[in-house]
């Protein structure tokens, strides 16, 4: 069986193991003992994706299994690459909730609802990748200051939310609308203004782009 690291083979596997599965969390251990991540392992060619799928090839014998590739990656540029994404998707979720706002005063309540609806969305998606960022092994000095923004930003984004909710069921679209336009935004800018710190810090300063 040939273990290929990002293309190229570095060794057989310890096909003494008698399972798949088995074997890859040796690979992961050794390789997260210099302090690289996993991002992507493949069995013969097939990506390990949803849970069933996964379970089935990790159950096979090392015996039945010709190919294992790994993708690795430094976590500095996992984390650059995660936190450019989000900061990016963070900014266009910026301009959509000044959108949506503007919707609600001009009494467009129809695209406004359905507006409001794809902005919190969009702010669970923001929220899942800092929170995958904040918890990367090996760079977990760079992310403190993110942890920390999450920590204070979710204890005033629970009551901000559920005063826009109220607003929203009661046809208070004027409360609704600075809520959107003010407090979240407010948030939105505190986390690019926290993921940019922390590219300008831990990464090449001339690849971040200036807010």
């Amino acid at each position: 069986m040939k273990v290929l690291l990002n293309g190229l083979e570095i060794r057989g596997g310890d096909t003494e193991l008698p399972t798949v599965g088995e074997i890859l969390d040796q690979l992961r251990s050794e390789i997260g003992e210099k302090g690289k991540v996993v991002t992507a392992i493949a069995v013969d060619g097939e990506l390990l994706q949803d849970d069933p799928q996964r379970e089935k090839l990790e159950g096979r014998p090392p015996s039945e299994v010709e190919r294992i590739e790994l993708t690795v990656e430094e976590p500095k540029s996992l984390l650059a690459k995660g936190l450019t994404d989000t900061r990016d998707f963070l900014q266009s979720l910026r301009g959509d909730l000044t959108k949506t706002a503007t919707a609600f005063r001009l009494g467009d309540e129809l695209t406004a609802n359905n507006n409001f609806a794809g902005c919190l969305d969009d702010l669970k998606l923001a929220l899942t990748g800092m929170n995958a960022a904040a918890r990367l092994p090996g760079v977990e000095d760079e992310t403190a200051s993110l942890r920390q923004s999450l920590m204070s930003s979710n204890t005033r984004l629970l009551p901000m939310l559920d005063t826009m909710y109220k607003a929203q069921a009661a046809g208070d679209y004027v409360t609704l609308a600075d809520g959107i336009e003010y407090d979240l935004t407010e948030i939105a800018d505190e986390w690019i203004g926290v993921l940019n710190h922390i590219l300008r810090d831990t990464m090449d300063e001339d690849a971040v782009v200036a807010r």
